[in-house]
């Protein structure tokens, strides 16, 4: 049940870090750290296929006046999987965002 409503949760935009610090607390450390890394893989898949097939218009539409959006769009172009890697390395960038953004935004390149 756990993951599942973490998984519910990373899709929903809802911060993981209050989930994650309970399943410290429910579990332990290392049943917790087994979970939330279980719950956040299956999250962020799925909020990759939904930003891939589901909401890609509305998450283009979304980003699209965002400065910010444009220059990861630029760096991812020229660094692609370095860029990723450190904004997912970034607490700036919320992973469940990221898991919708760059999936949209690469998914409108020319090369896909």
């Amino acid at each position: 049940m756990f993951i599942a409503g973490y998984v519910l949760a990373t899709v929903a935009f809802v911060p993981g870090v209050l989930l994650t610090l309970a399943a410290g607390v429910i579990f332990g450390l290392v049943r917790g750290v087994l979970y939330v890394f279980v719950a956040a893989v299956l999250g962020s898949s799925a909020a990759f296929l939904i930003g891939r097939y589901l909401a890609r218009t509305a998450v283009e539409r979304r980003i699209a006046g965002n400065p910010r959006f444009a220059a990861i769009d630029r760096a991812v172009g020229a660094e692609g999987w370095k860029i990723v890697f450190l904004l997912r390395l970034s607490p700036v960038f919320p992973f469940n965002l990221l898991n919708y953004a760059s999936d949209s935004r690469a998914s409108a390149s020319p090369t896909t």
